[in-house]
């Protein structure tokens, strides 16, 4: 049967009007009815509310289209928080088990997100300055789906997130690629791409500039409903700038994440590199949903460049005891070009270590002006955010509570650096099983 292509002009949607959501939605569940088919944005820019797609149907956004976000500040009635930052069921595009459905096209879509933010003057990021925070009830991924298969993100530019620019939520075999994703670095809480207890995930070719963590893999099953495995995703050829994490891995949610390639990725003006956490503190208000933390294991890291302020950050945030239980093994990274202004922390716990870690062929450079903060006493736990007043770690690592390290091939230097760099270009506290060869180090003159 061949598919339908229509026009959502043809079904009363005009650049002259408020809200096109109405027009759009009875293009969609059109091509729907007839079995699938192609829905067309044409030139020009159309403001529309909430938009749900429909199984086998592409909304294709024309070269010179735009879908303008005119998404309100409403409360989510299912949540039991007072004031919710966010709202979990709005969303500019999406749906919930949709199965064969895509978005592609050149033109762009707008989340007018500065509606959504607003400057507070007694806030600001040492490192970064002044940053927007958030009003209530945003919309917590502009283009969310949930428990869905087979979803297709290609071409397309997306800018000005509320908060996160995708959430895909408990998916499987989704391909994302060549996706422009732009939000303000003071932005907050803009997210580039979440996967979130996903699998079998392509993500290629994307250039993703945010105010947050460019690139999120979590297993929130709180947030999902049920336990369900994140994993076997692949993120490659990809340029990332935030003023957060290039890559985060877990920090937020319960369940287990395994099986994740990230390769040939760029890493550019960002805050933290590559940051891995296992077990995010119950009293922070980010972890009071968590239960008993995720169990991150078989991660690759390869052929990759990293510029950053902290290239790598690995840790557990919270001492066991007998709830929580999160961790953290056999994480590789290898080939790997990074340039930091400070060292990169590698922290277990005293009774649950990281373990199996392996770094190859890692060729550092470190600059800048380096303080005595943390010459003598390393804070455990490391604080979780690397935009503190403080200046770092000041060797190339800082390795604490770690079973079975590899360090090989690999080459630290310093260039254009000052103050208190040590000695040695790695440090490590309660490290068995270390294995520390053919790695120079070039302190030069400071």
């Amino acid at each position: 049967m061949k598919m339908i292509s229509l026009n959502i002009h043809s079904f009363g949607a005009d650049e002259e009007c408020g809200d096109n959501a109405p027009f759009i939605q009875k293009a969609i569940d059109s091509a729907a009815e007839s079995g699938g088919g192609q829905v067309v944005v044409p030139p020009g820019t159309f403001r529309s509310d909430m938009i749900e797609l429909r199984d086998h149907v592409e909304l294709h956004l024309s070269a010179g289209a735009c879908l303008k976000s005119i998404l309100k500040a409403i409360p989510d009635p299912l949540s039991d928080a007072l004031e919710p930052t966010t709202n979990n069921n709005r969303f500019l595009i999406g749906g919930t088990g949709v199965k064969n459905a895509a978005i592609t096209g050149n033109g762009v879509i707008d989340g007018s997100g500065s509606d959504f933010w607003e400057i507070d003057p007694d806030k600001e990021y040492p490192l970064f300055g002044q940053r927007y925070w958030p009003k209530f009830h945003r919309p917590k991924g502009l283009i969310h789906f949930l428990k869905s298969k087979h979803i297709t993100l290609h071409d397309f530019t997306l800018k000005n997130a509320p908060c996160y620019a995708i959430w895909l939520l408990g998916c499987d075999e989704c391909s994302l690629t060549r996706l422009k994703i732009e939000a303000p670095m003071e932005s907050p809480n803009t997210d580039g791409i979440d996967l979130d207890c996903c699998s079998r995930i392509d993500v290629s070719s994307c250039d993703i500039s945010t105010g947050d963590d460019a690139i999120a893999i979590k297993s929130d099953i709180w947030e999902l409903g049920y336990n369900k495995i994140c994993e076997n995703i692949t993120v490659s050829n990809c340029r990332l700038r935030t003023s957060s994490c290039g890559i985060r891995i877990g920090y937020e949610g319960d369940g287990e994440l395994r099986n994740c390639v990230f390769s040939a990725n760029t890493i550019y003006q960002s805050m933290i590199g590559i940051s891995i956490i296992s077990v995010l503190d119950p009293e922070n208000p980010r972890g009071i949903l968590i239960k008993h933390g995720a169990w991150i294991h078989d991660i690759v890291f390869a052929d990759m460049t990293i510029d950053a302020e902290q290239t790598f950050n690995l840790q557990h945030l919270k001492i066991a005891g007998d709830v929580l239980s999160g961790r953290i093994s056999r994480i590789y990274f290898k080939n790997l070009r990074a340039a930091a202004r400070r060292g990169s922390y590698i922290g277990g716990l005293q009774d649950r270590k990281i373990e199996d870690l392996e770094f190859s062929n890692i060729d550092m450079t470190l600059s800048g002006y380096m303080g005595d903060d943390f010459c003598e006493n390393i804070p455990e736990p490391y604080p979780v955010w690397n935009d503190l007043a403080y200046t770092g770690i000041p060797w190339g690592f800082y390795f604490r509570h770690v079973e079975n390290l590899t360090v090989k091939d690999s080459n630290i230097r310093c260039h254009q650096a000052g103050g208190c760099w040590q000695d040695h270009f790695f440090r490590s506290d309660n490290v068995s099983g270390q294995s520390i060869s053919n790695v120079s180090y070039n302190k030069g003159e400071l």
